[in-house]
């Protein structure tokens, strides 16, 4: 049984929020971890773009405990551009998990 997750961001009118909301509603992940970006770019955020979608929202950058709870369980991740932690690339390879990043 394959378990996605995918990592998306909420920041209204950015290139990074309207490609993750629309994997989102294509692949219907299992689990989310939303990035809330504005401490790192001060965009007005909004989380309930991905309301009905089973996740958590992470206020800036994921620590090392947010990807280790993030990928608890999943046998895929999805992500635009960065994972927003590098640790999270050794995390899901010593797990096993599948990983992507679209450019």
């Amino acid at each position: 049984m394959n378990v996605l997750g995918e990592i998306v961001r909420c920041d209204t009118g950015s290139g990074l929020q309207t490609q993750t909301l629309a994997i989102c509603k294509m692949l219907k992940p299992d689990r989310l971890m939303v990035i809330d970006s504005s401490s790192f770019n001060k965009r007005e955020q909004d989380f309930t773009i991905y309301d009905g979608f089973e996740g958590f929202i992470v206020r800036g950058f994921p620590s090392n405990k947010d990807c280790q709870r993030f990928i608890r369980g999943l046998t895929h991740i999805i992500t635009c551009e960065t994972a927003y932690n590098n640790s999270l690339y050794s995390l899901v390879q010593f797990k096993g998990i599948k990983h992507g990043s679209t450019l």
